[in-house]
């Protein structure tokens, strides 16, 4: 999961928002409350998924709170889990799917609400996870 650089270390500080935002998110994607997940995000809020060109994941960012939220809906199939996990060092969240991560979701929530969002689909690149 790549993310940007942080000269400032801004990372740091909101870690702890971060967190809590993505344990509210996790929560809501559990309950399968797509209006829980649009509250999360704000209004412009960025998604980047990364497939890697398999199934219906599109390498475009998607823009605003309904696109993403659909699109994160559409990653929770009956036997998807979403967790908390500590991803590359920050806040995420891992989709589990018969004991295999199939997406890794990394976000910025600088102010509470989720401006930016990373979903990682891409099996090479979810290989670690899945060792």
């Amino acid at each position: 999961m790549m993310r940007r650089h942080d000269p400032g270390g801004r990372r740091q500080a909101s870690r702890s928002a971060d967190d809590r935002t993505l344990e509210a998110l996790s929560a809501a994607l559990m309950a399968r409350d797509e209006r829980a997940v649009r509250d999360l995000l704000h209004t412009s809020v960025t998604l980047v998924l990364d497939g890697g060109g398999h199934g219906h994941t599109g390498s475009v960012p998607l823009t605003g709170r309904t696109a993403a939220a659909s699109r994160l809906m559409s990653l929770m199939t009956p036997e998807t889990t979403a967790v908390t996990a500590s991803v590359n060092g920050v806040p995420g969240i891992t989709f589990v799917r018969h004991s295999e991560v199939v997406a890794v979701v990394t976000a910025d929530a600088p102010t509470g609400r989720l401006t930016e969002v990373w979903v990682v689909c891409n099996p090479a690149k979810l290989r670690h996870w899945n060792r």
